[in-house]
């Protein structure tokens, strides 16, 4: 028992170890100096209602499907929580299919979270709000 204990403990340390992650990132030119004003209701038209839904899975709090399709002005994709990151998922899928709309106004979000903590967790979250037509 105390062997198959130790060859475990063994064998587990050696997968932990030898796992590593390589990013690359691109930081975008300026956009922390970025000053954007806020539009005006002159500047677009609100054209109808759409929504948007997105999932991420992770297994032993590695994401295993999800991707990093930001919705939102962000410089820092890769850091994100799962629910943040299901969010600007959300918010994309609302916009990419609805050709129509440059942005969402007023975005409502919904969050369902399942699975065992830690070990495996799906995490689906659906937006609804406006999408406007900049002028």
């Amino acid at each position: 028992m105390k062997k198959s204990l130790l060859v475990l403990v063994g064998f587990m340390m050696l997968v932990l170890i030898s796992c590593s992650a390589r990013y690359n990132t691109v930081q975008p030119v300026g956009i922390k100096n970025l000053e954007l004003e806020p539009l005006t209701s002159s500047q677009y038209e609100i054209v109808k209602n759409v929504s948007g839904t997105a999932t991420v899975k992770t297994f032993l709090m590695f994401r295993i499907e999800g991707y990093n399709k930001s919705g939102f002005l962000s410089s820092n994709l890769t850091s994100q929580s799962t629910i943040d990151l299901a969010k600007s998922n959300a918010i994309y899928n609302a916009i990419n299919n609805n050709s129509d709309i440059d942005a969402m106004l007023c975005p409502k979000f919904t969050k369902e979270v399942s699975g065992i903590p830690f070990l495996y967790t799906e995490t689906t979250v659906s937006v609804t709000g406006k999408g406007i037509k900049i002028k």
